[in-house]
């Protein structure tokens, strides 16, 4: 149990600094956490166990987001460099 509450809280730090490498490489640790935790969960734990993982899954879905934002954001990035190369481009063509 202990050992699910710390990686909710490694997973909670990668999530807040964005690291999104980290929590990649972290995955496979997260799901045998999760998977021993469940085995573990006796009559007494298994709502500790559920909150753990519930909490799990709502970081989960925060770094999809904020990664997905920011892949968005790099894209549009990518599209006004575009643009503005295209514009120069045109420019130095037309003198």
């Amino acid at each position: 149990m202990a050992e699910l509450e710390e990686m909710v809280g490694r997973v909670e730090s990668l999530v807040a600094a964005k690291d999104w490498a980290a929590l990649a490489e972290l995955d496979d640790e997260v799901r045998r956490c999760v998977d021993e935790a469940v085995a573990d969960a006796g009559e007494l734990g298994q709502e500790r166990v559920r909150a753990g993982v519930e909490r799990l899954q709502a970081l989960y879905d925060q770094a999809r987001e904020s990664s997905e934002k920011e892949r968005d954001e790099a894209a549009e990035a990518l599209r006004a460099n575009n643009r503005t190369q295209k514009a120069a481009k045109a420019y130095l063509d037309n003198q």
